[in-house]
């Protein structure tokens, strides 16, 4: 079913695709040696970055930011990463997930406070006003995303989720 689970076979976490079958599971669980806790940690940094769509050093630039925060770091390294536009986009329901919500930015359909922004990592602040072009409204992807919209919890992940104004008229 394509190479869907080369992502997350290695981080330990089972694959379950479409025909229903668990990958991990299908010829037993694997036996070995315990995971160390830099290893655990290793898996943990992997999985945020394929989540929020980062490589290493753009990841890393947004540690060092959190590590000189006076917050808590790992607390102040989640509200940097769920204040990027990308993720607020699908936050806000306009997308179906964050690699569509990613591409919407960079065609230019995204707006802060009515101009439009094409880099998925700008960082949305509390208050600021996120919204689509007309014209983006009218996708059907856009449509289907906006009305899928109650399904999705917009605290699932989120510590620090950004509290924006969202403009839908």
């Amino acid at each position: 079913q394509g190479a869907g689970g080369r992502d997350v076979r290695p981080s330990g976490e089972r694959v379950v695709h479409h025909g229903g079958v668990d990958r991990l599971a299908q010829h037993g669980e694997r036996r070995g040696r315990k995971i160390s806790d830099y290893g655990i940690q290793l898996r943990e940094k992997q999985k945020m970055k394929r989540t929020y769509g980062l490589m290493e050093r753009q990841f890393r630039n947004y540690f060092t930011l959190a590590a000189r925060s006076a917050t808590v770091t790992g607390e102040k390294l989640i509200q940097l990463l769920e204040g990027r536009l990308d993720n607020v986009v699908y936050r806000l329901g306009f997308a179906a997930s964050r690699t569509e919500a990613r591409m919407l930015v960079r065609h230019g359909h995204v707006q802060v406070h009515g101009r439009r922004v094409n880099i998925p990592s700008y960082l949305v602040r509390v208050g600021m006003q996120v919204s689509i072009k007309e014209k983006a409204r009218q996708n059907g992807r856009v449509l289907e995303a906006m009305q899928n919209v109650d399904q999705v919890d917009p605290t699932a992940e989120g510590i620090g989720c950004i509290n924006t104004v969202v403009n839908q008229d």
